[in-house]
């Protein structure tokens, strides 16, 4: 063990980060002594420890961010890789650019052990002398060498330099599996390269200033030159570049569409990493096979289409056979084949100019400001009107012409991709993305880091022990790697997956189209109305939110109220702010109707102060007319579906441009008035249903109060009745959970009062396996831990529960009757939890010594009798208040 230790001492020697941890290190080494630390087999241990190591001795910065090993595990089980070492005659090349502690490669090495030894009967290490990682981060490049040591990979390559210059014994074009988790945002990144190695970027061209961050895009471009064709990768890169629409993020796109087969891309959330909460996704793409590239040949054609397209249309596209392209792409964006050929001759007919598409360029096309000066200038003021239309139409012509010559060259692109792509999709509650992850990250002072949630097969990612399971998210990559990626509707898994083209990732339908990828499909939706549509810009001012910085910030009341997002929001309000702001980026008048442009998206209010700061989460729509301000706060109200962002992140959005590309149905404006009037009466008989709502709440407190202090007589619940804690059912194994019959319940029953039904159920087989007990109808529950510690329920019907709620049941109801207890229990609430921290827990002692009154049985039923009028008039109201919106949807289409 002293050697073991020693040998890791001494490849960090130059480093403090083992220093640190070399006390923690012995004292594992005392708890294992049965362990060997050289080990050729996967260890959870090593696993362990290293995390440990990484998280606490080595700095994360400049945008590196270790990856969890679930989430390296299910890439590599995601990536083809029997088919790499079965198929291919020599054999396959590895490659991580960014290794970092070497998680991937380990990992792979690991994962490719077996098919080595079935397809090519060779030892694995010398496949090992194949695998290659580059790490720029000295300290790291080591700690991925003590790494593969312990794992017994000495053979894999570990280079300590810049991934992203020229590295000797790193070939172009030599590598057939990638796998990464590069850096993101990092400052000045290409000062390290020289002019020379700059250049040999296409993404050079696109940066403007020095200062560019986007070191993600440079990485996905040195995939593209390191890659063999036909190679395999799976990178995690911020979803930002799916959608960023500065230029470095637009050529990093079309990189990916010109080079790449994309095969499926995984949404992870906010969730995945330790240190940071960003939104990553994981691209799993393959290197073009075919040279000269494909893409050439697509320009080429696109190109013969606008220069020959008489000839084309004879001879059907000639060698090629692809004039059915064509017309594959008129029917994606909804023109007529023969409308657009008109295009291609030369002049775009009247059918084709009254498309909406098209009069959106021509809107654009006069907006311009080659156009506008063009207009000023003396000679052609001077000029004939009949040689001003034709020098206009000319240039309208070039403008058409090149819009979309682009826009067909990339749906020719995405419509030639080998197969659908599998977009997998994590679940944006925070509690379902853990469970989707399978594991959650810890802060709790002795216990960090990261823990697996009821074992690791819950995850629906993979599992640990079958890369081959088809009711697994990577048995399903693999399968779209090989075309038949189709079928997991079979596994049940249609939650997280989607099976779709990649043109139907891309929006070719807007005229400023700038290939960012939108994971949830375009869904066309169109507005039923009678009136005319209209953009949102087009009658009103969009403002983006800007947060001022953090230093700004303050909870004093110092400046000017700062409101962030929806969490700002009541229900028909803006809660008092408790952030206030010094220094004033975007500002909000009063009446502006502000917008949560972040999850979830499309929820407004009114601003009813004279001016507040408002952050990157909200916009502000604000219109001159005071009439049509309102209108529109009523309209996007109901009709939040026009408004959801579309960039299919976990963390929803809607950017600014796209808000203001929206259109709504603009009716004349009495009819607006007609419709604010209405919903206006609506919104009052809330206000008034609400009013109806808290007075019978106090009448049911007053009541319960009047009883508990009036009546003398009290019994500690424990001698009138039976109080027991629920049972845990077991939730490792998860088909006790598919299609039970059985009601479970956990504590968030708690605050909805009256029970009526299960939101969960389990099977009789899991409930035996389980401790769960049952209690009865007429039970009064009480949460004992949480947020609702000390709320109570009444259970109407039979039903299991978790171990955090106890049952108060009557023992003898000529004593005392069970809805009594349970308005009683609800009205000691604060008594009940007034002694506990918010740590601290009921337990049943103290619930058996709660004193409750016992009154005659007449006074009880009275107090019941009341009290259930009571919430009949709650529920009535209540009512009121939950059909507003549907009332709100049926004014919206009467008028519209």
């Amino acid at each position: 063990w002293g050697y073991y230790v020693f040998k890791c001492k001494v490849l960090l020697r130059d480093s403090t980060f083992l220093d640190k941890n070399i006390k923690v290190l012995l004292d594992i080494v005392g708890m294992w002594q049965e362990l060997r630390l050289k080990n050729r087999e996967q260890n959870q241990f090593l696993g362990d420890m290293f995390e440990f190591f990484l998280d606490n001795g080595v700095k994360q910065s400049e945008g590196q961010f270790f990856t969890p090993i679930p989430i390296t595990r299910f890439i590599c089980m995601a990536l083809p890789l029997k088919e790499m070492i079965r198929d291919k005659s020599e054999l396959p090349r590895v490659l991580d650019f960014a290794c970092g502690a070497g998680h991937f490669l380990t990992e792979l090495a690991i994962q490719t052990k077996s098919f080595i030894e079935d397809y090519r009967q060779i030892e694995p290490f010398e496949f090992y002398k194949n695998i290659y990682g580059i790490e720029k981060e000295s300290r790291l490049s080591k700690v991925a060498k003590v790494s593969a040591f312990m794992y017994g990979q000495e053979g894999i390559n570990i280079l300590p330099h810049d991934a992203l210059d020229d590295i000797p014994d790193i070939k172009l074009e030599s590598f057939d599996v990638l796998v990464a988790n590069p850096p993101f945002a990092v400052e000045d990144f290409l000062e390290t390269l020289s002019e020379e190695q700059r250049e040999k970027y296409e993404l050079f061209n696109t940066i403007s200033a020095p200062g560019n961050k986007n070191i993600q895009c440079f990485f996905i471009e040195r995939a593209k030159q390191l890659l063999a064709p036909n190679g395999v990768a799976g990178i995690i890169v911020p979803s930002s570049v799916l959608s960023n629409s500065d230029n470095t993020h637009i050529a990093t796109r079309e990189i990916l569409l010109k080079y790449f087969d994309i095969v499926s891309i995984v949404e992870l959330g906010g969730n995945t990493f330790s240190k940071t909460g960003t939104n990553t996704v994981v691209l799993f793409l393959r290197r073009k096979s075919q040279r000269p590239e494909p893409a050439e040949q697509y320009q080429n054609r696109v190109l013969d289409f606008f220069e020959n397209w008489e000839d084309e249309l004879k001879s059907g596209g000639g060698m090629y056979l692809d004039i059915d392209v064509v017309r594959k792409y008129c029917e994606h964006i909804e023109i007529s084949f023969e409308d657009y050929q008109s295009l291609f001759l030369g002049c775009p007919s009247e059918q084709l100019l009254e498309y909406e598409l098209f009069k959106e360029y021509r809107a654009d096309f006069e907006k311009s400001t080659e156009i506008v000066n063009l207009k000023k200038r003396k000679s052609f003021d001077d000029s004939a009107s009949d040689d001003q239309e034709i020098e206009l139409n000319k240039r309208f012509l070039e403008y058409l012409q090149v819009i979309e010559k682009d826009k067909l060259y990339y749906f020719i692109l995405a419509f030639n991709n080998p197969q659908k792509v599998l977009v997998v999709k994590s679940p944006t509650d925070n509690k379902k993305q853990k469970q989707f992850l399978g594991y959650e990250w810890s802060n709790a002072k002795g216990n960090e880091g990261l823990k697996y949630l009821s074992g690791s097969h819950v995850t629906p990612l993979f599992d640990p022990d079958k890369r081959d399971n088809p009711g697994k998210i990577n048995y399903w990559i693999q399968q779209n790697f090989n075309g038949n990626g189709e079928n997991f509707n079979s596994q049940n898994l249609s939650e997280y997956i989607t099976h779709v083209s990649l043109v139907d990732l891309l929006d070719f339908s807007r005229k400023d189209f700038n290939k960012a990828f939108s994971l949830t499909p375009k869904k066309d939706i169109k507005i039923q109305t009678k009136w005319e549509l209209v953009k949102l810009c087009e009658i009103a001012e969009i403002i983006a939110g800007q947060s001022p910085k953090s230093a700004n910030y303050n909870e004093m009341g110092n400046g000017m109220p700062f409101y962030q997002g929806k969490k700002d929001f009541g229900d028909s309000y803006l809660e008092t702010p408790t952030v206030w702001t010094t220094k004033i980026t975007k500002e909000s008048l009063k009446n502006d109707i502000l917008m949560s442009v972040r999850a979830p998206v499309g929820d407004v209010n009114i601003n009813p102060f004279d001016k507040v700061c408002i952050g990157r989460g909200l916009a502000a729509i604000r219109s001159n007319n005071k009439s049509i301000q309102k209108y529109l706060f009523e309209f996007i109200d109901q009709n939040k579906y026009l408004f959801k962002g579309n960039q299919g992140t976990t963390f929803e959005s809607i950017s600014t441009n796209d808000l203001r590309e929206i259109k709504i149905s603009l009716p004349p404006l009495e009819v607006q008035q007609q419709i604010v009037d209405e919903c206006e009466a609506i919104d009052q008989s809330i206000i008034k249903a609400k009013e109806a709502i808290e007075q019978a709440g106090n009448e049911i407190e007053d009541k319960v109060n009047t009883t508990i202090q009036e009546i003398n007589k009290t019994e500690k619940i424990g001698s009138l009745c039976s109080v027991n804690s629920g049972g845990t059912p077991s939730r490792n194994n998860a088909e006790y959970w598919v299609n039970g019959t059985i009601p479970w319940l956990k504590s968030e029953v708690c605050k909805e009062g009256n029970v009526y039904k299960a939101n969960e159920y389990i099977t009789e087989e899991g409930l035996k396996k389980s401790n769960a007990k049952f209690f009865e109808a007429e039970t009064t529950l009480i949460a004992l831990v949480g947020a609702t510690k000390g709320k109570t329920a009444y259970l109407t019907f039979k039903a299991t529960t978790n171990q955090n709620i106890a049952g108060i049941l009557s023992q003898d109801k000529s004593v005392i009757i069970n809805h009594f207890i349970f308005y009683i229990c609800r009205g000691m609430y604060q008594s009940l939890i007034q002694d506990l921290s918010a740590y601290d827990m009921l337990n049943l002692t103290q619930i058996k010594n709660i004193k409750i009154p016992v009154p005659p049985l007449t006074i009880q039923e009275k107090l019941v009798s009341e009290v259930e009028k009571l919430e009949q008039e709650i529920s009535k109201n209540q009512k009121i208040v939950d059909e507003a919106p549907n009332l709100k949807q049926q004014v919206m289409k009467k008028y519209l």
